[in-house]
């Protein structure tokens, strides 16, 4: 008598994916409008959330949308996903909005602008750079960064810029570790239009993530095709007015961020 002995296959264990997502067009100081960036937010935690159940064993979302982006809320949206995020997990931050730099104690910041964001009063009423960073850099598991940010609201301040190429970096560092995505590069304005009924970015992260974005021969998106993808998609239709980054750090490999059903 034989027994025929077969090793069971390791269980796969699939990732939970974390959304914190931002968007804010109703700004409470009316200068500040803009047209599609809580759109934009909300389009993006739709598509996102198709991924549950595919790539990701589950898709949990926390979304402040307008009146709900306040300073507080993102700061206990920030708290909230280093906690529920281990290190199986991914996270992902997504902001649209305003953003740009100011001056404190001789430093350059950068901001991002919550509804109720005081242009005479950045460091109190805004998000700056160090919470961010903080927050990313506590989180345990795969961090992904998205920020769609305007520069427009940067003409109203004396002196301020929107460069966020410092931000990119340090998100980016070997020490935080974060995927950064960015709408454009530098002083680039980020350019939203009604044709396309998203900013320029969002609409190409969209269709990046319904599919488009996959490995040649493959059903997989990853950080590197998607920002590819991304990048040429933005640059047409913008006729090179825009150009989107993506900045991976040297000590994270690329990998998948969904699937294609």
């Amino acid at each position: 008598l034989y027994l025929k002995w077969e090793s069971a296959k390791p269980e796969v264990i699939k990732p939970t994916l974390y959304a914190l997502v931002i968007g804010v067009a109703d700004y409470n100081n009316r200068d500040l409008q803009l047209g599609l960036s809580a759109k934009d937010a909300e389009n993006f935690s739709d598509t996102i959330l198709t991924q549950k159940g595919s790539y990701y064993k589950d898709v949990v979302i926390k979304k402040l949308i307008n009146k709900d982006a306040t300073k507080d809320n993102i700061l206990d949206g920030f708290k909230w996903i280093q906690k529920k995020t281990t290190a199986n997990d991914v996270a992902m931050i997504f902001f649209a909005g305003h953003g740009l730099n100011g001056v404190r104690n001789n430093m350059d910041v950068y901001y991002m602008l919550p509804v109720g964001a005081d242009l005479d009063k950045l460091f109190i009423s805004c998000i700056n750079n160090e919470q961010l960073i903080q927050t990313v850099s506590s989180i345990e598991g795969k961090v992904v960064v998205f920020i769609d940010a305007c520069s427009s609201g940067s003409a109203m301040v004396k002196g301020a810029k929107s460069n966020i190429n410092r931000l990119v970096n340090e998100l980016s560092s070997t020490q935080n570790g974060a995927i950064t995505f960015t709408s454009s590069t530098g002083d680039e304005y980020s350019i939203e239009s009604a044709s396309w009924n998203n900013g320029a970015f969002t609409k190409a992260l969209l269709s990046g993530f319904s599919g488009n974005a996959k490995v040649a021969g493959k059903n997989k998106i990853t950080v590197l095709s998607l920002g590819s993808y991304i990048s040429e998609y933005v640059s047409d239709i913008t006729q090179d007015k825009q150009h989107p980054t993506i900045v991976i750090p040297p000590n994270v490999p690329g990998f998948t961020i969904g699937v294609v059903k």
